[in-house]
């Protein structure tokens, strides 16, 4: 349920979340190829 709406909502809150579901998914985003090369630890420094 929280995943169909994380995807329909426009404004993404929480950017970490979405990349975990992606991951989970095992979907690479052509949108934000820079999530798939910045490891996880490296995600809070990014942002």
């Amino acid at each position: 349920m929280s995943t169909s709406s994380d995807t329909s909502s426009p404004t993404r809150p929480h950017p970490l979340q979405q990349g975990h579901t992606h991951f989970n998914k095992a979907t690479p985003t052509p949108t934000r190829p820079h999530l798939l090369i910045v490891p996880l630890p490296a995600w809070p420094k990014h942002i």
